[in-house]
């Protein structure tokens, strides 16, 4: 049997002391999280640096704006303009920058924490408490723009699942950010809304879900040598410019 979240109202709430005390912990939970991740901000501007760099996430530190006729389409100008607005309403200080880029993050998160049930959203919460996820995802970098698109991506396949789900301007964004950062998750995210429509009208719910994931396998093997060949063609972006990544693939279907 699938437990109901508990989705508190954090406005007025007034009830019983039992759950004023959960209403008191998920506030807890939540400063928590938010203040942990910023003292990783802080970690990443001040510390980090005198040990290895952080990709350029200090170039997305300045109080300037790139803007074009299709700066909505290029996911590096949106990343210098959410940057240039920071910087210049946080004076261009790179920790409060940092802090910005977490907070965005962070409201993801939250999405997703608010959707879950109660033992499963304990169990998330200690996730988010993991060093490297934290640390990427506190930084001016594209990294937190993609978790808080996301978060609010899951936070509603979580509602939907639940029969509650919402459409607002915050899933809006979300699809919006994830096509332009990470077309590739589209694919995951559809299969998954797919699932949660297709598991109302279907029994045996597991059965249904191993047919569909060995079904979408086929359009890959299909399509394998096309792949193949756009794979190679990424390799060029691994081996110039400021990339520290090796590239992943060397012979045939490596990519696979």
């Amino acid at each position: 049997m699938t437990t109901a979240p508990w989705n508190p109202d954090l406005t007025g709430v007034v009830g019983s002391h039992s759950h004023n005390e959960e209403v008191r912990v998920w506030r807890n939970m939540l400063l928590t999280l938010f203040l942990y991740r910023s003292v990783m901000s802080v970690v990443a501007q001040v510390v980090i640096p005198e040990f290895t760099s952080l990709g350029d996430s200090g170039v997305r530190q300045q109080d300037s704006l790139a803007l074009g006729t299709r700066w909505f389409l290029d996911s590096n100008m949106i990343w210098i303009n959410l940057g240039g607005l920071f910087g210049f309403f946080l004076f261009g200080s790179k920790i409060l920058i940092n802090i910005a880029f977490q907070a965005l993050a962070f409201l993801g998160l939250y999405q997703v924490l608010r959707a879950l049930p109660v033992d499963l959203r304990n169990r998330m919460f200690l996730l988010m408490f993991l060093p490297s996820f934290t640390l990427w995802s506190s930084i001016s970098g594209k990294d937190a723009i993609v978790v808080f698109a996301m978060g609010y991506a899951v936070g509603f396949l979580i509602d939907l699942h639940y029969g509650r789900a919402r459409l607002r301007l915050g899933h809006l964004v979300a699809v919006w950010i994830v096509f332009v950062f990470k077309t590739h998750y589209a694919p995951a995210l559809l299969y998954a809304f797919g699932m949660i429509l297709i598991f109302r009208h279907v029994r045996h719910k597991a059965i249904a879900a191993l047919a569909a994931g060995a079904a979408s396998l086929l359009p890959l093997y299909w399509l394998r040598d096309v792949v193949d060949e756009l794979s190679f063609a990424v390799a060029p972006h691994f081996e110039s410019g400021r990339s520290t990544r090796e590239v992943f693939w060397v012979d045939q279907f490596d990519v696979f």
